[in-house]
């Protein structure tokens, strides 16, 4: 995983294209809706300074929601260059979006496993290499599969496992399973290969509230070379969270009542 990369660390320069007929148009169709998410992120910030001092926190959650809408929005470009360069994009860009700081994590889910495609041996395997006994790892992918016999799973917040699969567990798996379009064995959960056309990638752009809370917009992107339609976006969600500032292990702790 790379560290943390600023914007403006991007080049600016316009890559060789390398013989790819598509590299180039995705660009500035997500340019485009950089600058549309930023327009939009001004208008939203204006009415929301104007709104009552009794609806504060609702307005100061607006605020961060279209921050991380926004950010989202910068990080497809960078993206977009990445493939255009044949790198691979940075694992994680800081923003800065009306005075806010702006954190997005990018995460190619080739890298991940594939909740609907793998077997249950192959749950059990990653999860007793992120840490957990043979019991709750045998008992997590017996869910998972059992959830899934009635249709794919969308993520691991998927309500068919809301009594089977602790909130804890799922905030630290989030960054290893995926349910679209991950790896089907273990084995094939490698390295990232350079960014692609079709590749999909999750984005997780978050923005500090008070106390420890962050609201968190997640999204699950492809771009695709097409200049009618450069992104697909398969997955959207707004939720509000602790700040994990120091995320732990999968299971480096017990699971208290509370979070089951």
């Amino acid at each position: 995983m790379s560290d943390l990369v600023h914007p403006d660390a991007i080049a600016d320069e316009t890559p060789e294209r390398r013989g790819d007929p598509r590299a180039g148009f995705v660009l500035p169709a997500v340019l485009a809706l950089t600058l549309m998410a930023a327009m939009m992120l001004g208008s939203v910030m204006d009415a929301a300074r104007r709104a009552t001092e009794s609806s504060g926190d609702m307005t100061a959650r607006a605020q961060a929601f279209y921050a991380d809408e926004a950010a989202i929005a910068h990080a497809s470009l960078a993206i977009a260059q990445a493939i255009d360069s044949r790198t691979a994009p940075p694992a994680t860009m800081l923003f800065q979006l009306d005075g806010r700081d702006v954190r997005v994590a990018i995460a190619d889910i080739r890298r991940t496993l594939d909740l609907n495609a793998a077997s249950a041996t192959a749950l059990v395997t990653l999860f007793e290499r992120l840490g957990a006994d043979a019991t709750e790892a045998g008992s997590l992918a017996e869910a998972i599969v059992d959830a899934r016999s009635t249709g794919p799973l969308t993520s691991l917040s998927d309500e068919r496992l809301a009594n089977s699969v602790p909130l804890a567990r799922v905030a630290c798996l989030e960054s290893h399973v995926s349910a679209h379009g991950g790896a089907a064995v273990v084995e094939e959960v490698a390295d990232a290969p350079p960014a692609d056309f079709g590749a999909p990638y999750a984005l997780a752009a978050a923005t500090s509230l008070t106390g420890q809370l962050q609201a968190t917009v997640s999204a699950v992107v492809r771009l695709t070379g097409d200049p009618d339609t450069p992104l697909l976006v398969h997955a959207w969600r707004r939720h509000v969270e602790t700040d994990p500032s120091t995320p732990a292990a999968c299971w480096s702790a017990p699971i208290s009542e509370g979070d089951r």
